[in-house]
Formats: C-alpha cells, sequence, structure tokens
C-alpha cells in the first residue's frame, strides 16, 4: 500500500514538473510545450513554429541553425500539433524540417536536413584533411513527416526525405526515402517493406 501511494505520489509530481518546465519556457522564449522534459536544448527558437500540445521527453536537442562556419542559413522547423517526441531526439534544420500533426517519434532518433561536409569523390578529396565539424554543410534537402506517422527507437532521417501520412519507420532504420502511400519502413539503408493502405 506504502509502496503504492508513494509511486502515485512520484507519477504526480513528475507530470507536475512537465507542465512547470512547459510554462517557464513559455515564459522565457514564447514556446508553448504540453509538456517538455529536463535538459533539453532549444537553440534558434524564433524559426520554430510550434503547434498545440506538443510534447517533448528528456534531453532532446531542437536546433535551428542560422549561422555555421561563417555561412548563414534561413532554417524552418514547423512542428504541428499532438506531436510527441520521447527522450533524446536530435533534430537540426538549416533548411526546413515538417512533422505534421499527430506524429509519434521515439528515443534516441537523429533528423537532420543537411550534412557535414559532401560525399562526392571530388569535393571529398578537398575536405580529406579539414575535419568534419569544420566543414561547410552541405546536401540541404527539405524533410517532411507526414500525419500521424510513427517513427520508432534509434532512426536516423537523412536529408530529402519525405514520409507520406500515417508510415511507420522500423527501430534503427537510417532513411534517405521518399514515399507517395502510407508504407512501413526499415533497415540501413532504409526500404519499403509493405504499402498500409
Amino acid at each position: 500500500m506504502y509502496k503504492k501511494i508513494t509511486n502515485n505520489c512520484y507519477d504526480l509530481f513528475y507530470k507536475v514538473q512537465l507542465r512547470a518546465r512547459a510554462y517557464i519556457f513559455f515564459v522565457c522564449r514564447g514556446l508553448k510545450f504540453k509538456k517538455i522534459g529536463s535538459d533539453c536544448k532549444i537553440i534558434g527558437a524564433s524559426e520554430l513554429a510550434l503547434g498545440k500540445n506538443v510534447s517533448i521527453g528528456e534531453r532532446c536537442w531542437i536546433e535551428c541553425v542560422k549561422k555555421y562556419n561563417g555561412f548563414k542559413y534561413n532554417p524552418r522547423l514547423i512542428i504541428e500539433d499532438n506531436v510527441s517526441l520521447s527522450c533524446f531526439v536530435h533534430i537540426s534544420a538549416v533548411g526546413q524540417i515538417v512533422i505534421e500533426s499527430g506524429c509519434l517519434l521515439g528515443s534516441s532518433i537523429y533528423i537532420g536536413d543537411h550534412t557535414h561536409g559532401a560525399t562526392s569523390p571530388s569535393i571529398l578529396k578537398c575536405n580529406e584533411k579539414i575535419p568534419p565539424a569544420m566543414r561547410t554543410l552541405q546536401n540541404i534537402d527539405e524533410i517532411i513527416i507526414g500525419r500521424n506517422t510513427w517513427i520508432c527507437d534509434g532512426v536516423v532521417l537523412l536529408p530529402g526525405t519525405r514520409l507520406f501520412a500515417d508510415s511507420i519507420v522500423a527501430a534503427n532504420s537510417v532513411v534517405k526515402i521518399k514515399t507517395d502511400r502510407p508504407a512501413l519502413i526499415a533497415g540501413a539503408p532504409a526500404k519499403i517493406i509493405k504499402y498500409l493502405d
């Protein structure tokens, strides 16, 4: 009985903490989250368009990169209504990333619309002597995650990915794919396993 009461008190305290953090973000940054976990980092908040009832878990890192290594960018990150991000999600935008309404993102996900240096042989030779963090950002291409898409744990979404509404991306997939129908996507590199319509 005591353990149950203690667990209920802890659960209530945790929920209050999530909402309190969300309120502080609203007051300080003008971003109105439903819930926000601890140790979250949001960079370039002015370029983030946030819908209603968006929840993010512990230690998420959301960034709209306006300047990198002397280059300027015009990032736009759109997170629509009722989107839920679990813990350790990293989203990095220098172009545009759209997460449509109702999406569920698992833990330890990376979504980036760019790379640190190109991989074509001619450019790679130039980049060989330059550390990756010092290379120019390249391969910039919009990412769109259609409504009600479920992205499982450990997924990496690469530049140019466009997922149709109601799709599912299996855990640990590395995705650079465009779909025009709801699909189950899996693998590294990811492929369409089957269509869901």
